[in-house]
């Protein structure tokens, strides 16, 4: 929340740097770090044949596979953020944390379909 206050009076660029710097100092090393540690969990549930204690005993190896995949997922999604920021620095795109306040390529499409519906009854 502090960090809210402050980099909201900063400039977007500004912004853009503490955005990079807690992708790289913060969101990489800890989601790098829950996904190694969690891969030995799913890979001994998976080659023990861990079961649930519940009634029918289905197998854990699925759950526990969800962790590491996920943050794969997060470190993936912090490497496009990373592209998108650095590129935005760089002059190539717009800033990508402007929100647009046109209307959603969903609500282009209603609109169409709408229109169309119209004119044929």
């Amino acid at each position: 929340m502090l960090i809210d206050v402050v980099s909201s009076r900063l400039s977007s660029k500004a912004q853009t740097w503490i955005d990079i710097l807690g992708t790289v100092f913060f969101l990489m090393p800890m989601a790098i770090t829950i996904m190694w540690l969690s891969w030995p969990v799913f890979v001994d549930a998976y080659q023990s044949s861990e079961v649930s204690s519940n009634a029918g005993g289905l197998p854990v190896w699925p759950g526990r596979l969800m962790l590491p995949v996920g943050f794969l997922l997060l470190i993936l999604q912090g490497f496009s953020e990373l592209i998108k920021r650095v590129a935005f620095l760089q002059g190539l795109i717009p800033d990508p944390s402007e929100k647009d306040d046109g209307p959603t390529a969903e609500e282009l499409l209603a609109a169409e379909l709408r229109r169309e519906r119209g004119e044929a009854a």
